[in-house]
């Protein structure tokens, strides 16, 4: 029987379109987001991406703006899923040569790629889990059969996300081989399959046996883009031509690395924009739900007096947060005493404005201590304790070249470590001098008993 495709009206997980409305050259197979990087693997069916050069791309995640580290032919490890349907709907010959193009793909595999193997009938199987060796990997192919009377397709993807997430530092691609999709037994609604291929980033690509209804492969193919991927369509004599087309495709993309400002990851569908320049642009979902560590701690870089402002214009060396909070900024005098400050404004997120409440007398000094604030990210890190003096008499003096965390001041004084790393290095020369005066003493004795052996024997 051939199965009942996804009867939904198609929503495309990637929304691609060339500047004028037109058919785009460049597409999205996938987008895996973990905050602060987000890595784009591109198809370029136009050669529009070699002729790019990266500071033409802009790139911006909900408005927010992305910075471009790079764009290079894609060379990161790919981890190939492979879902073979078993049901019987499957035609022999079809279900034969679909095993032995995936066992070719195996033996094309570059040392950083692995393949594993899902199969979807009357249940969902994990049968490779990646690494096996060719003997097993022929064997478990040779054992499959399509003899099953229903297709479980939705769990299939269930088992292929748990399978996928397994894996860091890798592409995830899914591979589907079948005659359409059986959703009589479907255990999720489409958009909830939707979210979970925007979620875990997997591409899915498939082949689809020619003898399938047009109606069915459109479907099909609708489904498919969801997640980037493409439709090949395969007959038994073609099945691994078929197949080396669609792993060239995969194998042959560009790869573009973007990182965002902070490693903050929402868990909220966010719109990720691409803009080639006069080229093309790209706007695709996706949702940061991973994020890179981050235990950096911020720190005040430079504290400088604007005249005509009668501020102190502070730069942090990231963004931070609470800087309009009580208890934050302690301006003082050379005694001690506070100095009045009239407002605190935030120019961006990593600078701010201390405008004081009368200008800085002539012939006195101030301090700024600063505590208290936070940067942004999922660790939310404490700013480094700045005290530092920043007025000194006419003028501000010149940046401090370290300004120590509260935890992290040191205990010994500079000058005391100077007259501290003196005395060790006279320690040093004198013992040096002793060992060179007893090197020679020994010496001078050893030439006395040469002489008087020699005499010795002389006589």
């Amino acid at each position: 029987m051939v199965k009942a495709l996804w009867r939904a009206a198609p929503v495309f997980f990637l929304v691609a379109m060339l500047i004028g409305g037109s058919v785009s050259a460049v597409s999205v197979e996938q987008a895996q987001v973990c905050m602060p990087d987000i890595d784009v693997y591109l198809y370029d069916g136009g050669d529009v991406l070699s002729g790019i050069a990266e500071g033409e791309i802009t790139a911006a995640l909900d408005g927010a703006a992305l910075s471009v580290r790079s764009l290079v032919r894609a060379e990161q490890g790919i981890f190939y899923v492979y879902m073979i349907d078993v049901s019987a709907s499957m035609p022999a010959g079809h279900f034969s040569a679909a095993k032995q193009a995936v066992l070719e793909a195996w033996g094309r595999l570059r040392d950083q790629d692995t393949l594993a193997l899902i199969t979807f009938g009357n249940t969902v199987d994990l049968r490779l889990e990646g690494g096996e060796s060719r003997a097993k990997v022929t064997e478990t192919l040779d054992s499959l059969k399509n003899t099953d009377t229903s297709t479980k397709f939705y769990d299939a993807m269930d088992v292929l996300i748990d399978t996928v997430l397994q894996t860091e530092d890798m592409r995830r691609v899914a591979v589907v081989i079948s005659d359409g999709i059986d959703d009589t037994d479907a255990g999720m609604t489409q958009e909830a399959l939707e979210e979970k291929l925007i979620r875990t980033g997997v591409s899915i690509s498939a082949m689809c046996i020619d003898t399938a209804p047009e109606s069915g492969v459109a479907q099909f193919g609708d489904f498919i883009r969801l997640s980037g991927g493409e439709l090949y369509i395969f007959e038994p004599a073609d099945a691994g031509t078929v197949l080396d087309s669609l792993l060239e495709r995969l194998e042959g993309g560009w790869h573009l690395a973007l990182q965002a400002p902070t490693n903050v990851a929402s868990g909220e569908e966010a719109l990720l924009n691409i803009d080639f320049g006069d080229a093309q642009s790209i706007t695709l979902p996706v949702v940061p739900e991973r994020w890179i560590p981050d235990s950096k701690q911020p720190r005040v870089e430079s504290v400088v007096y604007a005249e005509g402002e009668n501020a102190f214009l502070v730069t942090f060396s990231e963004a931070v947060t609470g800087v309009e909070a009580d208890g934050v900024w302690m301006l003082a005098d050379g005694n001690g005493e506070p100095v009045a400050m009239a407002s605190v404004d935030v120019i961006d997120g990593v600078s701010c404005r201390l405008t004081m409440a009368a200008p800085p007398p002539e012939g006195s000094s101030l301090t700024l201590t600063v505590s208290g604030l936070r940067d942004v990210s999922m660790e939310s890190n404490e700013l480094y304790r700045y005290s530092e003096v920043v007025w000194s008499g006419n003028a501000s003096p010149p940046p401090a070249d370290t300004a120590f965390p509260a935890d992290e001041e040191p205990i010994v004084e500079t000058g005391t470590l100077i007259i501290i790393g003196a005395s060790v290095v006279f320690v040093v020369a004198a013992a040096v001098m002793i060992l060179r005066m007893a090197q020679k003493k020994a010496g001078v004795k050893k030439e006395k008993r040469s002489k008087k052996q020699k005499k010795e024997l002389d006589t």
